[in-house]
């Protein structure tokens, strides 16, 4: 770590320049993925500026609405922790979503099949379960 440092300091760079770039490099993937996608939409026929606003209003247009999208959103972005995680382990894993899935389809399995086990023990059967299902599929 203290190499890094010496490095950027013998660049010119300061701790700040560093952040700076890498928050322009990430806003730049983001700008460019939404060209990127409405390209493929309209390659498709359809406005990418009318799919993009329908994408955001739909996601607020009521509290339901709202409570969906969090509701969806949660689940990904523990997924996303946990790849996250992964890649900074130098392992590439690009199953997250599947992963979560399936450990919720082998916890859920115990939950539905063996409710009359005492609830902490069910609990910790459902856990296993859900982390040798996510397991298996990774």
């Amino acid at each position: 770590m203290e190499a890094k440092k010496r490095a950027a300091a013998a660049c010119g760079q300061t701790r700040g320049a560093v952040k700076g770039q890498s928050v322009g490099l990430r806003i730049l993937a983001v700008v460019l993925a939404l060209i990127v996608g409405g390209i493929f939409i309209a390659a498709i026929g359809y406005n990418p500026f009318e799919i993009y606003a329908t994408m955001i209003t739909g996601c607020f247009r009521s509290p339901m609405a709202m409570q969906a999208t969090v509701k969806f959103c949660i689940p990904m972005c523990i997924s996303a922790l946990g790849v996250t995680l992964a890649f900074k382990m130098k392992f590439w894993n690009i199953g997250g979503e599947g992963q979560l899935i399936m450990g919720a389809v082998f916890a859920s399995f115990f939950a539905l099949f063996c409710s009359g086990m005492p609830h902490l023990l069910l609990l910790v059967v459902m856990f296993i379960a859900g982390f040798i299902g996510g397991g298996l599929w990774g």
